[in-house]
Order: structure tokens, then sequence, then C-alpha cells
């Protein structure tokens, strides 16, 4: 009987026509090429990690949420180990210690970006984010001219009141429109959040908000939405070419170009015209002011074509970026309070009394303690960004213990990071407490120190060079929110803490109902 069944077996492999044969023939060549491929890649296979599968690697086998099968992996195999994402070598790190080790102590090695030819459509190719020397040879001295005037504009004396300012006066709007819109029934609160914030981006580079149905501003918004979602295909095209055309019927066009094309037309011109060089009132403002300081005495004192077009860039970079990051993790900040009542009671007690009947300023955050704790806690538990944008290595490199080669894609996963149970204590769990220490006086203080050890805007030469404004944002948004309205949740759709995978994590879903408290309605009318 066995003798018969090999004997069928073997005949009904005999290829019977010539297409049967042409297939076999692929079949085995791509074996044959596979085969080859892992012997070249010796040095990276010894590296620990998954077999790859030839043209996908490893890539479909993430599954739906791959933040957590990257956690799940790193308990595997390490806090380094290796991936093939389709026909890209990738070297993952999962560990706080080794991510200090390569970003900080190795900044320059682990500086490179992937030749991915969606990151040089980013603004044009000016973006400093995305590019690296070989693509924008200056990008360090213009990411230190974003960081430099980020800084300067929410820290110096002449500036920091009137950033505050307006960022209470534009989430004191935020939440005046979600208590009109959510009176009788729960809302998604995400659009009217996205505008505000977005609009808080558009003041601080270029001096003045937009009202929410003007049109160019709506136009800046979709553009921007496109943006991310280009960003979140962009390297899969990169990384499986082939698989454009099945996820992919029309060409890409890249709407970060045209990003970059608008910003300068209706926004960056507009303040170049109105330039005060004695009253530099926002970021835009703030880079004109340097080029114009840096001309000598005998060259005009009009900026150029190409000053105005890396202005605009570093702007795209700011207003892509930030806007995107920035509003999602308030998302989260309201769906983890809904979803754990008894911290936004504390949060709320906290807040009320220390401010009374007043907004907040970024002084009080030394006496908001349970603020600080709770708002570090959500940057760790959802980290949003779970992975930072790919590194790439600039030269071969020895890392714990591991040889990583030149040119090989590195990823960064910020979630194994914060929820790495050797550096967490039940990571799974929304606990703010654990942010909470006491002094020598038996105080109770927000630990700088454990702080530190969460990941959420990359450290190093790539750390976000927006994430002061973003962390002055996040407080001065949530402590206003609690300080003058109460929220509750939708109980015929509760909140989750799952979170929906994409470039950004963000809550599965959000529905709330926002009131005004009588002091502030009195106050807004």
């Amino acid at each position: 009987m066995l003798v018969q069944i090999l004997t069928a077996t073997f005949w009904t492999l005999i290829p019977n026509s010539f297409g049967d044969l042409l297939i076999y023939a692929i079949l085995v060549l791509t074996i044959v090429i596979y085969v080859k491929s892992l012997k070249r890649d010796k040095e990276w296979l010894a590296l620990p990690g998954p077999i790859p599968w030839p043209l996908v690697g490893n890539a479909p086998f993430l599954g739906a949420e791959p933040h957590k099968k990257l956690l799940e992996l790193s308990l595997k195999y390490g806090p380094v180990y290796r991936l093939k994402m389709g026909g890209i070598k990738t070297v993952v790190l999962c560990n706080a210690e080794v991510v200090r080790s390569a970003l900080i102590k190795q900044r320059e090695a682990f500086s490179g970006r992937p030749k991915f030819s969606s990151y040089k459509a980013v603004s044009a190719g000016e973006s400093v984010v995305f590019n690296d020397e070989e693509t924008l040879p200056p990008w360090r001295s213009h990411k230190s001219k974003i960081v430099r005037h980020m800084h300067k504009y929410t820290t110096s004396i002449r500036t920091r009141d009137k950033v505050t300012d307006l960022i209470n006066t534009e989430c004191m709007m935020m939440v005046t429109e979600l208590d009109r819109i959510s009176r009788s029934k729960c809302v998604n609160p995400e659009n009217v959040i996205r505008m505000a914030l977005a609009n808080v981006m558009c003041a601080v580079c270029f001096g003045n908000r937009f009202e929410y149905d003007n049109e160019e501003f709506q136009k800046l918004l979709s553009m921007n939405t496109e943006f991310g979602a280009v960003i979140e295909l962009g390297p899969i095209i990169d990384a499986m070419p082939w698989i454009k055309y099945f996820i992919m019927p029309r060409p890409c066009v890249f709407p970060s170009q045209r990003l970059n094309e608008v910003i300068p037309k209706f926004k960056v011109d507009g303040v170049l015209k109105t330039f005060d060089n004695d009253d530099v009132t926002n970021v835009v403002a703030s880079m004109t002011s340097e080029v114009l300081e840096k001309k000598s005495a005998g060259e005009s004192r009009e900026i150029t074509e190409s000053e105005t077009k890396t202005i605009a860039a570093l702007s795209a970079d700011i207003l892509g970026a930030g806007q995107h990051t920035t509003s999602t993790t308030f998302f989260w900040v309201i769906n983890l309070l809904l979803c754990f009542p008894k911290v936004l009671n504390k949060l709320t007690e906290e807040v009320r009394s220390k401010l009374g009947n007043r907004l907040p300023t970024l002084e009080d955050r030394t006496s908001l303690s349970y603020m600080d704790a709770v708002l570090t806690e959500v940057l760790r538990f959802s980290s949003p960004l779970s992975s930072t944008i790919p590194h790439s290595t600039l030269k071969d490199v020895k890392l714990a213990g591991h040889t990583i080669k030149r040119g090989t894609m590195v990823i960064i996963s910020q979630y194994a990071v914060n929820h790495d149970p050797q550096n967490w204590k039940n990571p799974e769990n929304f606990d703010p407490e654990r942010f909470l220490t006491k002094n020598e006086g038996g105080e109770i203080i927000f630990n700088e120190s454990l702080s530190e050890k969460v990941l959420a805007f990359s450290i190093g030469e790539r750390k976000c060079p927006g994430s002061q404004l973003s962390r002055m944002l996040l407080f001065l948004a949530t402590t206003l929110l609690v300080q003058v309205s109460d929220l509750s949740a939708d109980l015929e759709r509760p909140p989750t803490a799952a979170a929906e995978y994409g470039l950004i994590l963000r809550p599965k879903h959000l529905s709330i109902k926002l009131t005004l408290r009588e002091h502030w309605q009195r106050r807004d009318s």
C-alpha cells in the first residue's frame, strides 16, 4: 500500500505541461536564490531572530498588532534581534539600555535614515526628520535651527507667556465647542481637538490662528492627514515594491510635496511680508530674523527663494510631525481618564484645589505632581509612536556584543521599552502612582529620574525637535480641561484601553460628553 501511495504521489509531481514546468522552474529558482542569500547574510543571521521568508521577510508575521509582537519577540530573542522587512535587513532594539547605548553613546553611527523614496519625497527632500547626509547634507544644522528656535520661543520670558495665553485661549475655545456639541448626545471629540491643537501649532509657527471653518485651514488639515497616511504606507512599499500593485491601483501622490508648496504660499510668505525684526513673535519670524542677521553688510536684506524654501520645509516638519503625535496623545489622555475614573477624580481634585478659578500657567507644574505623573504614565502606557521613524547605521557598529553592518535598518520599539517587564512593575497596568515618590521631608513629589526612562520622543540625534512644545501643550491642555469642565464616558460605547494600530497608535474609539462648569459657563458667556 505504501509503495502505491508513493508511486501515485511521484507521478502527480511530474509536470504535465509547459506551464507546470515553468512554475516548477520558478519555484526551484526562488529556493536557490533564497538559500544563496542566506549564505551571503551569515553575519546578519548570527544575530538572534526568526528565519525570514522569501520576498516578504518577517513582515506578514507581525500580525495586526506589530507593537505587541515586537515586544513578544524581544522576550524570546533578547533586546537586540533581527528581522527582515521585505528584502531589507533590520535590527530591532527593545530595551532602554541598548537604545541609550545606540542613540546616545553611538549617536552618529545610528543617525542615518533608510534610503526610502517616500522619505526623500517628504517636504520635497528638505525634511530634517526623514533625511540624512546623503539626501540633505545640512540636515543637522537645519534640525539645530528648529530646536533652537522652538526652545527660544517656548522658554524665553518674552514669548513664553504669550505661548501660554494662546494655548489657554485655543483650549478654552475647544472645550466650549465640545460643550456645545455634546449637550444632547455623546460625541467623538477628535476633530475638534485636532483643529484646536493644529491651530496652536499654526500660531506658534506663523503668529496667528484660523477660524475652524477657514478653507485654507481645512486644506492644511486635510493634507496633513494625507501626509500621515503616506508616511505610514510609504516604507511598506519601499520595503516590498511589488505590493503597490495589489494595494494601490492608482499611482501614489505624495501630499507632503503639496504641503511644502502650500505652506510658503499662504503662510510663510505672509509672515515675511509683514516681518518686523523688533517684534519676533513666531518661529518663522525668529528663523527669518536669524537669516537676516547672518547676511553681511553688502548683501541684500531680502529673503531669497532658497531661504524661503528652507524655512517652509522646517515649518512643514513642525506641523506635520507635531500635530499628529500631540493630538493623538491628547486623545489618549481623555480616553484613559475615562477608562480609569478614580484617576480622573484624583486629578480633578488636585487641579481645582491648587488653581481655584484661574487658568493654568507653566509655573503650576511644580505644584501639580499628580498631573505630571498622569501625563507621563499616559505616554508610557499608550506609547502613541510605538516605534520611532526607522534609523540606519552609517558604519559597522558593535552593540550588546553583536555586530551590525553599515546600512542596516534599525527599528527602535518605544512600546517595548515602555513595557519591558525588567524595568517596569506590572507594565500592562495603567498606574500613575508609579511616578510619585517622597522627598526627604515626606512630601509626595513627581519622580523625575524614573520619568526619564519613558521613551516617547526618541533620544539622541533624532530626538523629536518639537518635544518641548508637545509636553508644554499637553500639560496646559489637560490641566485646563479638568479645571473648567466635567468629563463623562458614553455608557453605550464605554471606553477601552485597547489601541488601533497605525503609524501612531490611537484609541479604538472615543465618545464623550463634556460639560462646562457653571463658573466657566458664566465667564464664557
